[in-house]
């Protein structure tokens, strides 16, 4: 059981770590942290909770355009608990707010402490030279409802206890011992019979 002090100490980070990312969203700053293995350079867009049932699930929707990524895709949607944050700092720079894929209106969070509201720009219609040769297109990227399913399933509820028992030899009973039968055997029956007419 955790004393007061440690438990006060975690709610003082936690509160902290909020405070710090809802004020960033708020001015629609970018921010930069270290979380598992490196830094990270996001777009902040939700601040929520993810699983209802613990502080520990609070999560930041992010849409990061540099940095590290264990999995190797810098840039996209991401999910980062924000309890694991570490040295977040909020940028001078600014970000739209406007991202395919976001739709704050359907968040799909048990609780949102803050999120962005996007400023819809009016689309600009550019016609393309005939002599500039197309791109393939970029690959579609997560939406953040995805991304929060994908999150679930990779963060199950915790299991309190995990039982395992070790056996220390084959899972199945061994056969009992072989019981030696009272009768004599019809080999010996026929050798001793085979040895009395040779004698007899």
């Amino acid at each position: 059981m955790r004393n007061l002090k440690e438990l006060l100490n975690i709610t003082t980070k936690r509160d902290r770590i909020r405070a710090t990312i809802c004020s960033a969203i708020k001015s629609r700053r970018i921010i930069e942290f270290y979380y598992h293995g490196g830094y990270r350079t996001v777009e902040p867009f939700c601040l929520g909770v993810v699983l209802s049932g613990g502080a520990d699930n609070e999560s930041l929707v992010c849409y990061q355009i540099g940095g590290f990524s264990e999995l190797r895709e810098v840039v996209g949607w991401k999910l980062y608990r924000a309890s694991e944050m570490e040295d977040i700092e909020i940028s001078n720079e600014q970000f739209s707010g406007d991202r395919p894929g976001y739709d704050p209106d359907d968040m799909d969070m048990a609780v949102i402490r803050c999120y962005v509201t996007p400023v819809k720009a009016a689309p600009k219609a550019a016609a393309v030279p005939a002599n500039v040769e197309l791109r393939e297109p970029e690959p579609e990227n997560l939406t953040h409802n995805e991304l929060m399913r994908r999150f679930r399933f990779t963060h199950p509820i915790p299991i309190p206890e995990l039982y395992t028992r070790v056996l220390s030899g084959p899972p199945v009973k061994p056969l009992p011992e072989r019981v030696e039968s009272k009768f004599t055997p019809l080999t010996q029956l026929f050798d001793s019979h085979y040895l009395v007419g040779q004698t007899g």
